[in-house]
């Protein structure tokens, strides 16, 4: 009886984990940003920098598609950077690590091939700094990727979250995004509207859900999980809510 409730609580946990890391929009910013970094070099020890990288999740993605890269992930908040590290030793993956870093400090000066700055932008109130320091990390030529709420987006459904998590801005204008990129030494800046209609409903039904048993959970996410899969297909669906941008260090 003890094995069997060991049993069934270990396949709670991992269908529990499963649908927090596959929610819907999450799982299209991390095809998003996947793909983009698909353009480094594929034979070359890469450094990679996840900037505001919360529990960890795209970094430990990123680590365990390329386990020949090296990734790097800094965020001010150390029970999510403790939760990134734990789940890392769990799933052992060696390549990827976390450290405590306030991203309008020193971040280092042209070490990493890539940055990631994914839905964090948002909740930093000297971005401006921010980007600088993000920059000035980047080798001449690196790649930045980032991704940012739409400033004039809404939630689909009456009663879901008006704002994003920790916000002191609600988002930014494409025009206004790219200016600000360009100023902090970016160029080919490339914009593309994300997070349609489609695949924020779904996501704000998954948050909905989220007080609901596992089971009931289970049952839907793949009704769910299809929405996102539309949206990385590039079917867009309804309006917008963010912005994916790349660019690259001016040499």
């Amino acid at each position: 009886m003890t094995s069997r409730t060991s049993l069934q609580r270990r396949a709670g946990a991992q269908l529990e984990r499963r649908l927090v890391l596959l929610d819907p929009t999450r799982r299209a910013r991390f095809a998003r940003a996947l793909a983009a970094l698909g353009r480094l070099p594929r034979n070359a020890r890469v450094h990679v920098l996840d900037a505001g990288c919360g529990d960890g999740l795209f970094a430990h993605e990123v680590a365990r598609r390329r386990p020949d890269w090296d990734v790097l992930g800094v965020d001010v908040n150390d029970e999510l950077l403790e939760r990134a590290r734990t789940r890392a030793d769990a799933t052992g993956i060696e390549n990827a690590t976390f450290r405590h870093a306030d991203l309008t400090a020193e971040l280092g000066d042209s070490e990493f091939h890539a940055v990631t700055a994914i839905q964090c932008l948002e909740e930093i109130g000297a971005d401006t700094i921010a980007l600088v320091v993000m920059v000035r990390a980047l080798k001449s030529g690196g790649l930045f990727v980032a991704q940012v709420p739409e400033r004039e987006w809404k939630p689909v459904l009456r009663g879901s979250e008006p704002t994003w998590r920790h916000e002191v801005r609600h988002g930014y204008g494409r025009a206004e995004l790219v200016t600000l990129l360009e100023r902090t030494g970016l160029q080919r800046v490339e914009t593309r509207p994300t997070d349609h209609a489609l695949v924020r409903l779904a996501q704000e039904l998954t948050d909905a859900l989220k007080p609901r048993t596992i089971g009931v959970r289970a049952l839907v996410h793949p009704a769910l999980r299809a929405a996102a899969v539309v949206e990385m297909l590039g079917l867009r669906v309804g309006e917008s809510r963010s912005i994916f941008v790349t660019a690259t260090r001016v040499p």
